[in-house]
């Protein structure tokens, strides 16, 4: 190899070994060294602990100031302070002093911030407290490995701190910082540098070669090309939206437990679970599938091209339980029987009927299904539990004859399906509580669609779960071929929606007097048409789905009511949205709204009045005033992150007061905003109540519509007028 060529060899490999990154570095290494180059920032935290009054007064800051960034996580009850001051490529002199209002110990934190989500460095060198220098020569902090020094302090004590910092040079060190795999490394590395010789030789001659030859040259190149663009993007994601599954986890070849002698297959499983558009091969092979078989079968689904019908694969595949399980599941159950029956609580269990135990013949002549399946299993459920076991298999097989009890391409049961099973189940009630008999078919709008409703959102319709998870192209008038029937209620019943934690809550005026709470699966979802119309008050709890919507999730939900919202438009119909309050503060409305902006449509916002507004002119409480500085922040944030918003702001407005209230009113307390604090639920609703004393009720239960209004005791204050009171019950 000539000289030149061995240049080109090595500078393609540096190139390709690049372009490989995700492979071997979970931290960004490149984006992270640009951004440390670029940083602007150099970032300290003070942390005051160990005292009652944990302040700390500063009397000089040279080249710092008060950062509007987060305290540590964890430091929410200390006398934390975020501190930053301009950096540039030469180094620069920065100086603080702050005396203690306590005595207690302050621990000095050097680092860098955090930059579009990568991590930076930055250099320090002379650090000296109260006149000691701490280390020689220059060190370079991140926020993942900063220093940390801790000093006792006494009350009115001074301290003094001293450093100089510049922007990050990179060094070798660096690696460490972003997560190499060193062994993933230099395999990335010889292989680029095999593909980079081999791409090297074969230009070197192209000039030499004939036309066609030429042609096969490029192809080459174009082929070794392609090979890395899988590597191009790893995804980082726990779980697959798309199958419904959690990915395979990074397995290292060292570890505490020593060598991994199952690498290879835990990389190759790794890397087939994340490689950069493996979606779009799926749906590519499934497609493709499609278009040449009469069927799909694949991780997700099994799918008859001729009847159209679609299983859940983890349901087509459920095999009878072993004999230790099902004692487990049997004792776990009734330990839970026994419990509630010691509450003076009845219980009843509903089992729904699997889609391929009423449609077995649908997935003939593929899959051969002989009798119900754990057909043992439920029998011994239905002898053996300390509660009554309902499970409407008879039922459903019947009522299959009117319509469809499952859906085609959904492996949920169908309105229909629901209300067979749900009178079932109230025949079972009513033997205990007469007064609960299933509500008739009268009471309710029946009407029959070809799409699916979905399960949380009982307004959207769509193609099927299944069929979206199994990512399959497929015309819609050929797949939606039979009409289910559907339901709504004549009475629409009020009810608290909680979608963080995945529950409803409805009340029922007219109901039969008792209260329910139902704990159940997606499965129960069609339930909540018909139970909420028979008892006074059920509380359902959901206990398949995440406590939080992803982002990914929550954009692909947005995206489907833009769809419908456009072809009401383009019908000619007028669509409006209604919210509480603003629609431009805290509303569901602004995501709606950014996904329609860029649209040919005609949008129309209309200001509203705001909780805290509303609030503040009901009751007489001056939201600002002056020059007084105000804060506005959910109070679902990270602790620390209300803690700082505290201690920054004269005046502080906390919206969503629901789920901490008794930590929320900790924090009012340590930032002297308690006294002068007013919390509001369901302000200009029914059920408006004000607490005053927000501390003698901090174990309250509270609506999700709750605001406090609150400002510091040394804040200017106006007279409050006389307030109504919350009923103390």
């Amino acid at each position: 190899m000539g000289y030149r060529r061995l240049i080109v060899t090595v500078v393609l490999t540096a190139v390709l070994a690049a372009l490989a990154q995700p492979l071997y570095s979970v931290g960004g290494i490149w984006t992270g060294i640009i951004n440390s180059r670029n940083n602007k920032t150099v970032r300290l935290d003070l942390l005051k602990t160990g005292g009652k009054d944990n302040r700390l007064t500063f009397s000089k800051m040279s080249m710092l100031r008060f950062s509007s960034d987060r305290c540590p996580a964890g430091t929410e009850k200390s006398g934390c302070y975020a501190i930053e001051g301009g950096l540039k490529s030469k180094w620069r002199a920065y100086e603080l002093t702050a005396q203690a209002a306590a005595d207690g110990e302050v621990k000095i934190v050097l680092k860098s911030p955090v930059r579009d989500g990568r991590i930076t460095r930055t250099d320090f060198r002379g650090l000296k407290i109260n006149g000691r220098e701490m280390f020689r020569g220059e060190r370079a902090f991140s926020v993942m490995h900063p220093y940390e020094y801790t000093t006792k302090i006494k009350k009115g004590e001074t301290l003094r701190l001293a450093f100089e910092a510049r922007r990050h040079r990179f060094a070798f060190a660096d690696l460490k910082e972003y997560g190499i795999n060193f062994c993933m490394l230099f395999t990335v590395t010889v292989v680029s540098f095999l593909l980079a010789y081999g791409l090297v030789a074969y230009v070197s001659r192209f000039k030499l070669l004939e036309h066609g030859s030429r042609i096969d040259i490029v192809f080459v190149c174009v082929f070794f090309f392609l090979l890395l663009v899988p590597a191009s993007k790893i995804s980082r994601e726990e779980k697959s939206v798309q199958e419904n599954r959690r990915l395979a986890a990074y397995v290292p070849l060292f570890s505490d437990q020593g060598l991994n002698n199952r690498f290879g297959q835990d990389f190759e499983a790794w890397f087939n679970d994340r490689f950069n558009y493996r979606e779009a091969v799926i749906s590519f092979y499934s497609g493709l599938e499609m278009l040449l078989n009469s069927r799909i079968n694949n991780k997700v689904a099994f799918f008859n091209k001729k009847t159209h019908w679609l299983f859940n694969n983890e349901q087509l595949k459920i095999r009878k339980l072993s004999r230790q399980t099902e004692d487990r599941v049997l004792r776990e159950l009734s330990a839970a029987g026994h419990f509630f029956r010691g509450q003076g609580i009845k219980t009843y269990m509903l089992m729904v009927p699997g889609k391929i135990d009423i449609y077995a013949k649908a997935a003939e002549p593929y899959y051969k299904v002989r009798g119900i399946q754990n057909e043992g299993t439920i029998k011994r459920m239905m002898s053996e539990l300390p509660f009554p076991v309902v499970y409407p298999l008879a039922e459903l097989q019947e009522g299959a004859k009117e319509n469809f009890v499952f859906f085609k391409t959904e492996h949920h049961w169908t309105e229909w399906g629901a209300y067979l099973g749900y009178r079932k189940l109230m025949q079972t009630i009513a033997k205990d509580f007469p007064a609960a008999g299933a509500v008739g078919e009268d009471a309710y709008d029946i009407f029959y669609k070809r799409r699916v409703r979905g399960d949380w959102d009982r307004e959207d319709f769509t193609l099927g779960q299944t069929f979206v998870q199994m990512n399959v192209k497929y015309p819609e008038d050929k797949l939606l071929d039979v009409e289910y029937k559907y339901y709504n209620p004549k009475k629409v019943l009020a009810e608290d929606v909680n979608d963080t934690e995945m529950t409803k809550h409805y009340h029922n005026p007219d109901g039969n007097g008792l209260r329910v709470m139902l704990i159940g699966t997606s499965m129960s979802e069609n339930l909540l048409q018909f139970l909420p119309q028979n008892f006074s008050e059920l509380k359902y709890f959901r206990t398949n789905n995440s406590p939080i919507v992803p982002v990914a999730e929550e954009k692909k939900i947005m995206k489907r009511y833009k769809r419908e919202i456009l072809e009401l438009l383009r019908e000619g119909k007028n669509v409006a949205f209604l919210t509480l309050g603003d629609p431009m503060f805290f509303s569901t409305y602004i995501y709606v709204y950014r996904l329609l902006q860029h649209e040919e449509v005609t949008i129309e916002t209309i200001p509203g009045v705001p909780a805290f507004a509303a609030i503040a002119s009901a009751s007489g409480h001056p939201i600002v005033e002056g020059d007084d500085i105000l804060t506005i922040i959910p109070a679902t944030a990270r602790p620390e992150k209300i803690q700082q918003a505290m201690q920054a702001s004269d005046n502080v407005v906390l919206m969503k007061v629901y789920k901490n209230f008794p930590a929320i009113v900790e924090q009012l307390k340590e930032n002297d905003m308690l006294r002068r604090a007013v919390l509001v639920s369901r302000a200009g609703l029914d059920g408006e109540c004000v607490i005053e004393d927000l501390e003698a009720q901090k174990g309250r239960k509270l609506n999700y519509l709750s605001t406090i209004l609150t400002r510091r005791e040394t804040a200017n204050q106006d007279g409050a007028e006389e307030r109504k009171e919350c009923d103390k019950r």
